[in-house]
Parts: C-alpha cells; structure tokens; sequence
C-alpha cells in the first residue's frame, strides 16, 4: 500500500500475510480488494507508524472503522498467511474459514 501523510510518501507491505502481486493469480482483485477495504484515500492507522527510508515493512494497518486490513483480505481468500513468519492464531483463524468456505485463493480458480 502507498500511504501519505501530508507530503510525506511511504510504502507499506503488510505483515503477516502474503498479498497476490504481479502475474499471480487474483493480483488484480486483490489490489482492487485492498483500496476498497482502505477506503480509497480514507484515514488508516498503521503500526509502526514511521517509515524507514520510505518504507514500512510488517506493517499492521486498520481501518478508519476500525478494520484489520490483514484479516479482511484473509477473509475474502484474497492473501494466505506467511509461512515465514510468527502469525498470530486469529489470522491462521480466519485463512482457515476461507480455505473451508473455498474463497478466492481456495476456490481453485488460481489451479493451473
């Protein structure tokens, strides 16, 4: 995600998760999935809350409403948890209703 505060320009990867990017299958919608969810320019929180060298790596952003942007996107099958690192068990929680209820990345759609 690309956020701003004022003029200042950072870029945010999301932590915990993995997101869809590039030629991936379902790219597109999560992209798509990730401004809506944001709200399209609306105000997020994000911890931690200053970049290093226009970048926040792990960043944990919540909506204006008070949203997790990660566990939305899990939610919807559009991003599995990463392997890589510690998750916590409310997002393994929520892949795990994705992959039963066969979203997005689980629907088969991306087999092939």
């Amino acid at each position: 995600l690309v956020l701003y505060r004022g003029l200042e320009r950072a870029t945010a990867a999301l932590g915990n998760i993995v997101v869809p990017t590039g030629d991936d299958c379902l790219s597109a919608i999560a992209t798509d999935s990730l401004a809506f969810i944001t709200g399209g320019g609306q105000a997020v929180a994000v911890r931690p809350p200053t970049p290093r060298q226009g970048l926040i790596d792990d960043a944990e952003i919540i909506t204006a409403d008070g949203d997790d942007v990660a566990a939305a996107m899990l939610s919807l099958g559009l991003a599995r948890v990463d392997d890589d690192v510690r998750t916590p068990s409310e997002y393994l929680e929520v892949e795990s209703v994705a992959r039963e209820q066969e979203v997005g990345l689980w629907s088969g759609v991306c087999d092939g």
